[in-house]
């Protein structure tokens, strides 16, 4: 069984959904009032120890049983957190207790644990009661990697970003399934992309990291038999070949990467841009890229992306360029996916 690849977004995700403490609309007692109060100021074990009071004096009480399961999944208590989550599930009558989150955390704690068809087949029943949830399908393309069925966890990611394109949690997990499917062009503009859209330098560290590697080493599983995948691990290698090329030698590794990145970029966008008629891969990502080259911005897209590998070359071109880095930013956060043309393709069934 395979190990995702990509727990950290997992781990991002799961963060979001625990920053939420329990709540009791019915009157609620002081402890568990109490218990929420220790759960917003992060102290989860403390939360546990006094759900644990109550739900012996009102073991059928829902709002405790939901605190349990956010608190225990916090602290890495798996088992007990999917066992009391899927207790709640069980005899829970009301959509109220049965919530989108509950799911995603019984999902996610049978992941963590391993028990990947347990996972799916919890996150399946989530997705039905709640089809217009963000964070059930998150889970489900993680567990789907969990099962080995890397197609349809990238295929789920995509249909994700469809939804979310602004988010770079899940353009960082596309990065990571694709790099482990074997499309380390794909997977290149994915990490490119992530880092363009978050903030969070330690996750942005962890990106750039896997942004340079998936240049120089490729992806994991690259196809004999799938053409575009040949056609970007073929691609990549010979722009990483260059780095020992003398024209490169003697530079530094800023300004190789500033040139590697939009040659790169350039040959996914050929591959799977919107010329090849692409539903995702042009107008989503790759058109951003595009629009970036003609705007003239695509240098400083390259140092940008690399701000948080701590490299003095990068961080000196930065500073000596504020007016360029600004200009990037500014246009960046006003880029948005053509919807128009993505919608027309829709209709058109192309």
């Amino acid at each position: 069984m395979i190990k995702p690849a990509w727990s950290v977004p997992a781990v991002a995700l799961a963060a979001l959904l625990l920053s939420s403490p329990l709540s009791a609309d019915d009157g609620p007692s002081a402890r568990l009032l109490a218990a929420s109060r220790l759960q917003e100021a992060g102290d989860h074990q403390a939360a546990i120890d006094l759900l644990e009071q109550i739900r012996e004096i009102e073991p059928d009480n829902k709002q405790v049983l939901y605190g349990l399961a956010i608190s225990l999944y916090a602290v890495g208590n798996y088992r007990e957190a999917a066992h009391v989550g899927a207790t709640l599930l069980a005899e829970a009558t009301d959509n109220a207790s049965r919530s989108a989150e509950i799911y995603v955390i019984v999902g996610s704690a049978y992941g963590r644990l391993g028990a990947w068809e347990e996972s799916e087949k919890t996150l399946n029943e989530g997705m039905t009661r709640w089809p217009d949830d963000q964070s059930l399908p998150v889970q489900h393309a993680i567990t789907l990697e969990g099962l080995g069925r890397m197609d349809e966890a990238v295929a789920e990611l995509e249909s994700c970003l469809r939804r979310a394109p602004y988010d770079p949690v899940l353009w960082r997990a596309l990065g990571d399934a694709l790099s482990v499917t074997g499309a380390p062009g794909r997977a290149f503009a994915a990490y490119v992309r992530a880092l363009t859209l978050g903030s969070d330098d330690a996750h942005a560290k962890e990106v750039a990291a896997s942004l340079w590697s998936v240049l120089f080493r490729g992806a994991a599983g690259a196809s004999t038999s799938d053409a575009g995948e040949k056609a970007e691990a073929k691609g990549l290698a010979l722009v990483a070949a260059l780095r020992r090329d003398t024209k490169w030698a003697e530079q530094s590794d800023a300004r190789f990467f500033a040139y590697a990145l939009d040659t790169s970029l350039q040959l996914v966008s050929a591959l799977h841009g919107s010329k090849t008629q692409s539903e995702f891969w042009g107008p989503f990502i790759l058109d951003y890229f595009d629009e970036v080259r003609a705007a003239g911005l695509m240098e400083t897209l390259a140092y940008e992306v690399r701000r948080s590998s701590g490299d003095p070359d990068v961080e000196r071109w930065l500073n000596q360029h504020t007016d360029k880095v600004e200009k990037f930013r500014n246009w960046s956060e006003r880029w948005s996916v053509h919807w128009s043309e993505v919608e027309g393709r829709d209709h058109s069934g192309s």
